[in-house]
């Protein structure tokens, strides 16, 4: 049964259920390599699905009660191994620790926010359908960077952890923060784990 008030705002219920489902994944899977086994090893393009499909099923059997945040937990995951496999897949060099580090970067992370302020239904027109002309690893090898400045965050719509001002990205939440680099490692041991 999924849970919730039929007065509340869809913006809002999405947000408490996305943290709560959010904070549940950092809670049981805090090793990111064992969450990786416990997902059996998938290939990336099986990442998503399969990681998805058992911390859902965690939280039921935890919780007793079906997430009304499946997509926020899902569409966070995609959207951060969209931005971090094209980019190392373009820079096979990058030794794995290397990779972690990047994806760990605050910068990393900002991008990532920066992403999630894009409309849903242009975030692939946008950002992910030319990933050599909108986003690469920085030149200094620290970081993702968002390549194309004409890419700016929507002031109305996106993520609500990620707060805007002045047309800028002011600040992240922290969970949308550490879930971003959990997401992220997790991405790189795919990436590395199966590339070829």
């Amino acid at each position: 049964m999924i849970v919730g008030d039929p007065e509340e705002p869809m913006v809002e219920y999405k947000m408490r259920e996305g943290r709560r489902i959010v904070g549940f994944t950092l809670k049981q899977y805090p090793d990111v390599e064992a969450a990786y086994e416990t997902f059996e090893r998938p290939r990336p393009s099986l990442l998503i699905a399969q990681a998805a499909t058992r911390i859902c099923l965690d939280y039921a059997h935890a919780t007793g009660e079906i997430s009304g945040a499946q997509d926020v937990l899902t569409y966070g995951m995609l959207d951060v191994t969209r931005l971090i496999i094209p980019a190392l897949a373009r820079h096979p060099s990058i030794p794995k620790q290397q990779a972690m580090e990047i994806a760990a970067s605050h910068s990393t992370v900002m991008a990532h926010a920066l992403g999630a302020r894009i409309p849903v239904e242009q975030t692939d027109a946008t950002l992910f359908d030319h990933p050599g002309k909108t986003f690469d690893v920085s030149a200094d090898g620290s970081h993702i960077e968002i390549t194309d400045p004409s890419i700016t965050p929507n002031q109305e719509r996106g993520c609500a952890a990620v707060h805007i001002g002045d047309g800028e990205i002011q600040k992240v939440d922290p969970l949308f923060e550490r879930f971003s680099i959990w997401a992220g490692h997790l991405a790189v041991i795919a990436h590395y784990e199966h590339r070829q």
